[in-house]
């Protein structure tokens, strides 16, 4: 299994916000990295949890023009 570098962020959990910690992880194995090039993991913004949400991206996708 390989643990993706997380982009964005250096901790997916903090406590009180002093201490952190990084808990939360995608895990890979090496046929997912040869099917999905250029894959990166981000962490986003926190809101009220404690938790940093994460995001598995493949590159740049073109979803189109944005409806909002």
């Amino acid at each position: 299994m390989i643990d993706l570098p997380l982009k964005m962020k250096k901790f997916t959990w903090f406590e009180n916000n002093y201490k952190g910690s990084r808990l939360d992880r995608f895990l890979l194995d090496d046929e997912w990295l040869i099917r999905f090039q250029d894959i990166v993991q981000y962490g986003l913004k926190r809101s009220f949890s404690d938790h940093t949400p994460i995001i598995l991206s493949s590159g740049d996708n073109d979803w189109g023009p944005r409806l909002f």
